[in-house]
């Protein structure tokens, strides 16, 4: 055992558990259909199955397929960029509050006020002024 303190609050047969629960999820709902799916495509043979997938229409299937894929994960990418920038924006005293929309200061480049919700009351609201 290490020298550092063991931070694992839950106990061992929990973890067991959701780790059986998780793997279990896997194995039913991924990898069992992905390999009755290869198993099933190669039941006639392996030149039954390069036959199949060189037809045009399994070819612009596929190209399809990472056409959409290309521009899930672009977008995917960009919007958790986006995020990550939004939640990064404000500081950790900020972070709490809950805020009704997230601007990500596009009309006004630069200004925090710009993405924060105005102040009603205080010293510095604008009923104050």
């Amino acid at each position: 055992m290490s020298s550092r303190t063991d931070r694992r609050t839950e106990p061992m047969w929990l973890r067991v558990t959701l780790t059986g629960m998780a793997l279990t999820f896997f194995v039913v709902l991924l990898a069992a259909p992905l390999l009755f799916v290869v198993w099933s495509g190669l039941a006639k043979g392996v030149a039954a199955w390069a036959a199949a997938i060189s037809r045009p229409d399994t070819v612009a299937a596929f190209r399809q397929t990472l056409t959409v894929v290309a521009w899930v994960i672009s977008l995917n990418t960009l919007f958790g960029l986006m995020a990550a920038y939004a939640v990064s924006k404000f500081r950790a005293r900020e972070a709490t509050r809950a805020r009704p929309t997230v601007s990500f200061g596009l009309t006004t480049f630069g200004s925090r006020r710009s993405a924060r919700a105005p102040r009603t009351c205080g010293r510095r609201s604008w009923q104050a002024a």
